[in-house]
């Protein structure tokens, strides 16, 4: 049993090392025909996973192991894999090389399809998926929502894949004059697409193998979408955010103009506008809601109870609610920009990507000095995988208010998906600059180190979260997996159980805990953590308790 797991603990560690180094791989040269079909023969390098081969040819995962049944189990330098060649890729054998040659870095013009085809009564073009496009890349190119593609697409909201076929939605206004627009379509100005670098903690998005192969880091504190800076921290999914989407930014500046107006009004209304301000600032939101309620029965047109009365439903979670408020505000007064940029917060927690990126966009034209709003629409590119787009509004952000420390990290969270490791440090240390407590900045900075294999610096950075902040767990977590790398199984497992004890759902906690026992050859008490963590909805550790337990 042992022997079997160290396969899979080597698998990880050429994983994060093909990473860090950023080593070039080129697919084979060589095709053989094996029973009537032809398969690049792949001699496995140094380093090389299952994953990164599969993204090198542009295949599932499941293909190659459906072609080489014991590449499930290990692979290792030096042996051959049978990658099958699918319709077309011959002819283009050495082009798409050199494309994988420059997979992180290549600008790549994409185009519309020029074939349409009728699905009762619809026209839809057939979009054939080129490598590295992302649903947010094919929506821009053929100015549809992703919504739309993932309507008429069921499975790509899941995954899309190179060769797969899309049905595209013709606008009407499109039918009339394809031709036209095929041809402007063939001159739009390049755009870099680059492939995101999914992280371990996003387990809904991500194949059982990629989990499998990320097993021994989990990047669970990654600033990803902070809209609002002082507000309570909330964990989502997923992980752990300091200032989430949906968190108001400092409710007090926020409702100042409001209070100081509220404190000069002679009226019933102001009086409740007073009294329900203090309960918005107390955190007691029901009563601020009722008092709200009460001016707006006594007066249907005090748009600032309407705001108010959003904010407080903002933090109840009630975000149908605060939406409404908003468009009730926005009626009132349509240039009230505050209401937009939390018409966009709600919209973002609803899941509707596009509509946010809307409303963050007005509120920028009308107040082009909101540092927020474009930190906020950067979240919201960086969700639909607009890694460049999602750049660009973080620099502005910061050069609007050079002391926001939580723009910064998030900085160094997308020079990390785009493997730039050194500026995403650098990232990350500025915000520690700026916030000397800002315990996820140092989560964040030693998940590179441990990428870089730089350990003992990485588990420095873990302690100084930990010392910030006692009860977070994964920073734990993170810690165990660097002294797993050092050999230190018991602080290890010490390390895990503080995690678990922190948070008993944290399914990656179990599995790292289990392959540590392994390890120590606890595997009866490994296999009870990983049949644990497959309860918790992680997939890896069904297949760890199906192929290493009895």
């Amino acid at each position: 049993m042992k022997k079997i797991y160290l396969i899979f603990l080597i698998f990880i560690v050429y994983s994060f090392q093909c990473f860090s180094q950023k080593v070039t791989y080129v697919k084979s040269n060589k095709i053989e025909k094996i029973n009537g079909k032809q398969y690049y023969i792949h001699i496995v390098k140094h380093k090389q996973t299952v994953y990164s081969i599969a993204k090198l040819y542009s295949v599932k995962i499941d293909n190659i192991y459906a072609n080489n049944p014991n590449s499930k189990k290990i692979i290792y330098p030096k042996q051959k894999l049978k990658i099958l060649i699918k319709n077309k890729k011959i002819k283009s054998k050495i082009e798409e090389t050199a494309d994988v040659k420059n997979f992180n870095t290549a600008s790549v013009t994409y185009v519309k399809s020029d074939k349409i085809k009728t699905f009762n009564g619809k026209q839809y073009y057939i979009h054939i998926v080129k490598p590295m496009q992302t649903v947010y890349s094919i929506a821009k190119l053929y100015s549809v929502k992703t919504d739309n593609i993932y309507a008429n697409n069921p499975n790509s909201k899941k995954n899309i894949y190179p060769n797969q076929k899309l049905k595209i939605p013709v606008q009407s206004k499109e039918i009339k004059s394809k031709t036209k627009e095929t041809a402007i379509a063939k001159n739009i100005p390049k755009t870099k697409e680059i492939t995101k670098n999914k992280s371990i903690e996003k387990a809904k998005k991500i194949p059982v193998t990629e989990n499998i192969a990320k097993t021994n880091i989990k990047e669970t504190a990654i600033d990803e979408t902070p809209i609002r800076k002082d507000i309570t921290e909330i964990s989502t999914e997923e992980l752990p955010i300091d200032e989430k989407v949906s968190k108001i930014k400092n409710i007090k500046n926020a409702i100042s103009a409001e209070e100081q107006e509220a404190k000069t009004t002679k009226t019933i209304e102001g009086a409740l506008y007073d009294e329900g301000l203090a309960y918005l600032n107390k955190n007691e939101f029901n009563n601020a809601i009722e008092k709200f309620n009460q001016i707006i029965k006594l007066n249907p047109d005090f748009k600032k109870a309407y705001f108010t009365r959003g904010l407080a439903k903002y933090k109840t979670g009630d975000m149908q609610g605060a939406l409404q408020d908003c468009n009730e505000t926005l009626k009132l007064d349509s240039n009230y920009y505050q209401a937009y940029y939390y018409r966009g917060g709600a919209k973002f927690e609803m899941d509707r990507y596009e509509d946010a990126i809307d409303d963050f966009s007005k509120v920028i034209n009308l107040n082009p000095d909101y540092a927020y709003a474009y930190n906020d629409r950067a979240s919201v590119k960086r969700k639909l995988e607009d890694y460049e787009g999602a750049l660009i509004d973080y620099t502005k952000a910061v050069e609007l208010n050079p002391k926001l420390a939580f723009v910064y990290n998030n900085i160094g969270s997308i020079k990390k998906i785009l493997e730039n490791y050194k500026q995403a440090i650098d990232n990350y240390t500025k915000a520690i600059e700026i916030k000397p407590d800002y315990y996820i900045a140092y989560n964040n900075r030693a998940s590179i180190k441990f990428e870089q294999q730089k350990y003992k610096e990485a588990i420095e950075d873990y302690n100084k979260a930990i010392e910030i902040k006692p009860d977070y767990a994964y920073a734990y977590n993170n810690r165990g997996n660097a002294k797993n790398k050092l050999n230190d199984y018991k602080g290890a497992i010490t390390d895990y159980n503080k995690a678990i004890q922190l948070n008993p759902k944290y399914g990656y906690a179990y599995i790292n805990r289990g392959i540590t026992k392994e390890i120590i050859k606890q595997n009866k008490e490994a296999c009870e953590d990983w049949r644990k963590a497959d309860s918790l909805g992680i997939n890896s550790g069904k297949e760890y308790s199906e192929q290493l337990c009895k």
